[in-house]
């Protein structure tokens, strides 16, 4: 039988705590949350690995340590609001929640958006649940939901889609991975958008599987 506290508390300690600083409210969500039940059922041993874990229909949970690194560089403030863009089976927008009680979860499966509601109602908080969407492209957001204090984005991208940026609030922050050039390393972004335009900081690199949705809208030529 598989020791799932174990290897949780095994990818606190050697994944995520040494590459960074989390908060307290993360940290209980990484180890309260039984991040197995999100993953597929053949993969559930694979659910704490160092690497993103399969999911249904050709997706993936980002592995902890780089998602860690990427929410705690956005900042995120309670009350502010997230929109969460490849939620999976929602593990990712319930941790989320635990930042902030206003999280909207998009995924193109249908299937993976049910899964997602229900590891909500199971874990998460029923007095101000998830919103969960499913809608062909998720990179295109949700504008009538916006705009959103943060969004982040779960996978590598060829490119930063405008649809994101553009719903950001002033101030808001996009959080989401580029693709290296020829195989090199994926980019983790922040991109906050001020009243001057869109600013653009590099975290740090990393290996990011790549989020596949059949995505037409382009490229934000307004951050720099």
């Amino acid at each position: 039988m598989v020791d799932y506290q174990t290897l949780c508390r095994s990818m606190i300690l050697g994944q995520v705590l040494p590459c960074t600083q989390v908060s307290a409210p993360f940290l209980a969500g990484l180890e309260d949350l039984p991040r197995h039940e999100a993953v597929a059922d053949a993969k559930k041993s694979l659910a704490y690995a160092d690497k993103d874990a399969a999911l249904e229909e050709g997706r993936f949970l980002m592995a902890a340590m780089p998602f860690a690194r990427l929410v705690m560089a956005l900042g995120i403030g309670h009350g502010e609001k997230i929109l969460d863009v490849g939620c999976g089976a929602g593990y990712t927008s319930v941790l989320l929640h635990r930042l902030s009680p206003r999280v909207t979860g998009l995924e193109k499966s249908a299937a993976l958006i049910e899964r997602a509601k229900a590891f909500d109602g199971a874990h998460g908080d029923g007095r101000s649940p998830v919103t969960f969407f499913a809608q062909e492209d998720p990179l295109l957001g949700k504008a009538e939901a916006g705009p959103f204090d943060v969004i982040v984005v779960e996978g590598a991208l060829a490119s930063v889609p405008h649809a994101l940026v553009d719903q950001l609030s002033e101030g808001g922050r996009l959080g989401c991975f580029i693709k290296g050039e020829k195989g090199s390393l994926s980019r983790a972004l922040v991109i906050t958008k001020t009243a001057a335009g869109a600013v653009q900081k590099v975290l740090f690199e990393g290996s990011m599987s790549a989020l596949e949705f059949d995505h037409k809208g382009g490229e934000a030529s307004h951050a720099a």
